[in-house]
């Protein structure tokens, strides 16, 4: 009985095998024949019968999903820059010490600055991939490829709207921006995750006055990083009663949650590390004229005088204009021609116009409410940023699989910095045409025009 049974298990196996390869068989023989030249000119055939608005709107919408594939696929075939060594270094930390160790005895280097949750996320991380850095790389990197996939379907049906055509080719343009692409894809932190969620809040209160799942899920970017703090007041300003005010609030007050239990012992360390923070002042906006004067001997003194008071207040610069822009706005809210979206895209473009620091990842956080906001603005910025990001990352790329590379941003490259200023100076004129917009007394209709007519 044993010996047969021995001798059956072989045999078992086998039949599984040939199951297998008869399957894989089968598979190959469909594919092969779907792909012959007779089934494709017939699928040419069907879609030349279709009219020329559904062609733009097949094309748009395959565009945008080659432009989101490109994402999966690179994040893939890649590691990252240096930031994925440093949520590598988080993980293992937490990992063996916890989260309040992390806070409270920070690395020269990779000081964790980051909300608790996302600790918890590169711990787990660590735990799925073991020792393997390519595949930690790709799970820190699914959370902020979902989320551009939430936010390209947002912006499509945002734009659908104004005509399907409007939607699909917005769609497409937002699939296939660079510094998305770049960002999500390969550079490995949260910043997609927390400008899709930014997106998502502004929708649900735009489009549908649901303001408990608006503060929600604005709560949920505040637990990624706390830069989504700039679209509190933009939200607020879109509230219409004190009961859309007060759910508003309920829901963004979950924000607090999983801060509790560390608040409670390392609250001056958290603040030192995540308040007090500022990235480096890199060749962007304000910081490159300031940077660049300094080495001007005729403005020497200014500038180094201008960048010490600058510095340290930026960001409660940046805090007021976003305030005080929404307060126009709520104030002059059945007459302005500025729309929640307009509103939260302000609030980005503002921060990344004045910001003291700049880490290249910053690029996408203005996207997705920009693409809801002025679809040609956003393309061109896009295109400025996108060429900006790819010199960078590519500095010291030496293209091989897995892709690794650290950025080269101190200093930018020579023509990074040119594109940089154009990029910026593409959201300087955003902010200045939204400002007009809040003070018109027409209504006028939701962003910029599409792409193409629908």
């Amino acid at each position: 009985m044993g010996a047969g049974a021995a001798r059956g298990c072989p045999d078992s196996a086998r039949t599984v095998d040939e199951d297998d390869a008869s399957w894989l068989r089968v598979t190959v023989r469909r594919t092969r024949n779907a792909l012959r030249p007779a089934m494709l000119r017939r699928l040419a055939r069907s879609i030349g019968r279709l009219p020329l608005q559904r062609h733009l709107w097949v094309i748009g919408l395959s565009l945008g999903v080659l432009g989101l594939l490109s994402r999966f696929v690179l994040a893939w075939l890649s590691i990252g820059c240096d930031d994925a060594h440093g949520w590598h270094y988080h993980s293992m930390v937490i990992r063996e010490n916890g989260v309040r160790f992390a806070y409270e005895n920070p690395a020269p280097v990779w000081k964790f600055n980051h909300p608790p949750l996302m600790g918890y996320v590169a711990a787990f991380a660590k735990q799925l991939s073991g020792p393997n850095f390519q595949r930690f790389s790709l799970l820190m990197k699914v959370p902020g490829l979902l989320a551009e996939l939430m936010s390209a379907v947002l912006i499509y049906r945002i734009w659908a709207k104004h005509g399907r055509g409007k939607g699909a080719w917005t769609f497409a343009a937002y699939g296939l921006g660079l510094p998305l692409i770049f960002v999500s894809g390969y550079h490995c932190n949260t910043d997609a995750l927390y400008a899709g969620l930014t997106l998502l809040a502004m929708y649900w209160m735009q489009e549908r006055r649901r303001p408990f799942l608006s503060g929600l899920a604005l709560a949920a970017a505040l637990n990624v990083k706390l830069m989504p703090l700039f679209l509190i007041p933009p939200l607020l300003a879109q509230c219409r009663s004190l009961r859309e005010l007060l759910r508003l609030a309920a829901g963004l007050a979950l924000a607090i949650l999983p801060y509790l239990a560390f608040l409670a012992t390392s609250a001056r360390a958290m603040y030192a590390n995540m308040v007090e923070y500022n990235s480096i002042p890199a060749e962007w906006g304000l910081m490159a004229f300031l940077l660049h004067a300094a080495k001007t001997p005729a403005f020497t003194e200014y500038a180094v005088k201008a960048r010490e008071f600058f510095v340290p207040n930026a960001r409660y610069v940046i805090l007021l204009s976003v305030i005080a822009f929404s307060v126009i706005a709520a104030y002059r809210r059945p007459a302005s021609g500025a729309s929640g979206y307009d509103l939260g895209a302000l609030a980005w473009a503002l921060f990344l116009v004045l910001t003291p620091g700049y880490g290249v990842q910053y690029s996408v956080c203005v996207l997705p409410l920009l693409f809801a906001a002025d679809v040609k603005r956003a393309v061109v910025y896009s295109l400025c940023a996108g060429a900006m990001l790819f010199l960078m990352y590519t500095a010291r790329l030496a293209y091989v699989i897995p892709l690794y590379a650290e950025v080269e941003n101190n200093p930018f490259p020579p023509a990074a910095a040119l594109l940089g200023v154009l990029a910026w100076c593409v959201l300087v004129a955003f902010i200045w045409e939204t400002l007009r917009k809040l003070l018109r007394t027409d209504r006028l209709e939701m962003g910029a025009e599409s792409l193409v007519p629908s």
